[in-house]
């Protein structure tokens, strides 16, 4: 059975959704006072949403997705996403007050006897999955990153473009569902916002490539793994085993599934071979 990781949002920090709102029109050249007009709402209402993160409401989000464009279900998602981080900071500053009580504990004989888990800290840590480190990190280097449901019919891997000319989006589908499609497709729309310009808006489906998206296939290949480094595993005539993967891996400091992957689509390994390598998503 392939292990699943549970792909729940829960980093440290969550921007409001104000802020989002904000750069979009910027980036489309629509002022505040047009917004409000539009969706029926005073320029207060739509300030306070910018300024002050007052809650953008189910209604409000099907305003908006009318007006901008923007799906209702993704600032639903990113209404609930920043209440649930604030609910969780302030859980988080209440179990910090009680921390002297469970210094009371013999938690090191407790965690010996298998009794309870190591924790990182004594305040129980967010469960800080692939997808929430992908979210703050990026959000520090000034790109947002978005996970929104596969649709069928619509076989979209991921899409990039700028918001401002300070901000870039990259949103993700999670199709395919393993891990090595994940980080392949995030480090390819990663190459776009590296490598082309910021006028452009990128869409990865299964359709002929251009110059562009051959050279982001480049970016993210070489970055997961350099071309040394591959070419020199896979001359060692011992790239189908698991041990062989697993130990490759390590050195690369990567997941063995992006080694399984790059090697069956490569011809290297036949796509039923080391499946148990490649955790699946779930979210």
């Amino acid at each position: 059975m392939t292990e699943k990781l549970q792909n729940q949002y829960a980093p440290d920090y969550v921007t409001p959704p104000g802020e989002t709102l904000e750069e979009i029109l910027v980036s489309i050249g629509m002022s505040k006072a047009e917004l409000s007009d539009r969706i029926g709402k005073t320029p207060k209402h739509v300030g306070d949403i910018i300024k002050h993160g007052a809650p953008i409401t189910p209604q409000t989000a099907m305003d908006l997705e009318k007006v901008l464009g923007t799906p209702a279900s993704f600032w639903n998602n990113r209404e609930r996403r920043y209440r649930e981080s604030l609910a969780r900071n302030e859980e988080k500053e209440r179990l910090k007050k009680e921390v002297g009580w469970l210094r009371r504990f013999p938690i090191a004989d407790m965690i010996k006897a298998g009794c309870i888990n190591r924790q990182e800290s004594k305040v129980e840590k967010f469960d800080e999955t692939f997808e929430a480190q992908a979210v703050h990190l990026c959000s520090r280097a000034g790109v947002a990153v978005v996970l929104v449901p596969e649709f069928p019919g619509a076989p979209v891997y991921g899409a990039t473009r700028w918001l401002t000319s300070e901000k870039a989006m990259i949103q993700l589908s999670l199709r395919g569902r393993f891990e090595d499609h994940f980080w392949f497709t995030f480090f390819h729309e990663a190459g776009h916002i590296l490598l082309h310009g910021k006028k452009d808006i990128f869409i990865e489906w299964n359709q002929g490539e251009d110059e562009k998206e051959l050279e982001a296939d480049q970016f993210a290949r070489n970055l997961l793994i350099p071309l040394g480094a591959w070419q020199k595993f896979l001359s060692s005539g011992n790239c189908r085993s698991s041990e062989a993967v697993e130990t490759f891996a390590a050195q690369m400091d990567i997941s063995p599934a992006i080694v399984v992957g790059r090697l069956q689509h490569e011809g290297h390994l036949p796509h039923s071979h080391l499946n148990g390598l490649r955790r699946r998503l779930s979210g």
